[in-house]
């Protein structure tokens, strides 16, 4: 088995609204350096689309699916996870298999 079929690799798409942008933006900032501190994490990328600026796209890279699980349950992502729904109306999100 290689690396790209050991490793867990989920891609996130959020859509915000312009009201509530400059937040979205902000808290997506945030868990930028503690997600790529988690120590099983390989990989995490925050992108937003240069044609509609409400569009973000979470690219993720992980040593197991318990590193997703923990991810998910700590401290840094209670705020994204309590404002998820109110500031990402339209989310969706993939665990996903590279060729």
């Amino acid at each position: 088995m290689n690396m790209n079929e050991a490793t867990i690799k989920v891609v996130v798409r959020l859509k915000t609204t312009e009201k509530d942008l400059a937040e979205a933006t902000r808290i997506l900032t945030d868990l930028v350096k503690p997600t790529r501190s988690n120590p099983g994490n390989i990989e995490f990328r925050v992108l937003q689309d240069t044609n509609d600026a409400t569009q973000f796209t979470l690219i993720e890279n992980w040593k197991s699916m318990a590193a997703v699980d923990s991810h998910a349950k700590e401290d840094y992502m209670a705020e994204f996870t309590a404002k998820k729904d109110q500031l990402f109306p339209i989310s969706t999100g993939e665990i996903v298999r590279e060729f």
